[in-house]
């Protein structure tokens, strides 16, 4: 009897963070006044954006100047009755009737009149209003959003902080954690901890210090940590000899069969070099 380690791909549910589910947490969380400055803030910079009056407020606010004015023709019409005799009958009338407006077809009217549409006024899509705001969140203020979500001590948070500064656009660690934890005075040890932490956060991969590391965290969370690919990445020879193409010296290497090693091959292709 024979042992064969496959990789086979299975269905289970889990929480997927899009980007529009993060923007909505993230704009929940905020106080009043903070709230209050994005708003401002997206209005400036996003001119597709418009402001929206409560028309309920609206109507209450106009009801009222209604009520002030009919009070000051009541007083007015007090004061006359007091002081002068005013004859109705002298006083002149604006006859207006709905016969001179009721024969006007609108729909030639705004044939004949179009009106000027500005570029900004094109309507969005739900999809494209998404893309928008998800481009305007960088890779930092995205990893800094998740580390203020974990349960954390303010002094992990400012490791974090540091950790996340020295993470370059591609997604990798450019400074060693001895560096980091000379700065801030702090042991190895916590370094390690919390940048293991951030290693976890979305995207993928992100907080890797090489290539090896990248693929392994990819696989971890996608729970292939005890395959054959993760094997493969984690010792820089496989990798070297998976550069080059070297499916059999691999399967010698692991004594497992050639078929196994060109699944495994295909499974770290899929994966993302830079998170």
């Amino acid at each position: 009897m024979s042992l064969r380690t496959t990789i086979t791909i299975s269905q289970k549910p889990m929480l997927v963070m899009t980007p529009k589910l993060q923007q909505a947490i993230r704009i929940l969380a905020m106080p009043r006044l903070e709230l209050v400055q994005y708003i401002s803030q997206q209005m400036v910079e996003n001119p597709i954006l418009e402001e929206i009056y409560d028309e309920a407020e609206e109507a209450e606010s106009e009801g009222s100047e209604d009520e002030a004015t009919e009070a000051e023709i009541d007083l007015e019409t007090g004061l006359s009755d007091d002081n002068d005799v005013v004859d109705k009958g002298d006083s002149p009338e604006l006859d207006v009737t709905d016969d001179e407006f009721g024969d006007i077809n609108w729909q030639e009217y705004f044939d004949d009149h179009p009106v000027a549409k500005s570029e900004w006024e094109a309507p969005l899509d739900d999809d494209m209003r998404d893309d928008v705001a998800a481009l305007e969140e960088t890779l930092e203020e995205h990893l800094l959003w998740q580390l203020r979500m974990s349960v954390v001590s303010k002094d992990d948070y400012a490791i974090g902080e540091v950790i996340i500064g020295n993470i370059d656009e591609d997604g990798y660690l450019t400074t060693d954690v001895k560096e980091i934890a000379e700065i801030l005075g702090c042991e190895v040890a916590e370094v390690e901890r919390v940048l293991l932490l951030i290693q976890s956060f979305e995207p993928m991969g992100v907080g890797s210090r090489d290539l090896s590391e990248c693929l392994g965290l990819q696989l971890i969370q996608l729970g292939l940590e005890n395959t054959i690919a993760y094997e493969i990445v984690k010792d820089k020879y496989l990798m070297q000899d998976l550069e080059a193409n070297r499916y059999p010296q691999i399967a010698k290497s692991l004594k497992v069969e050639l078929a196994l090693v060109c699944e495994a091959a295909n499974a770290i292709s899929s994966l993302e070099p830079k998170p």
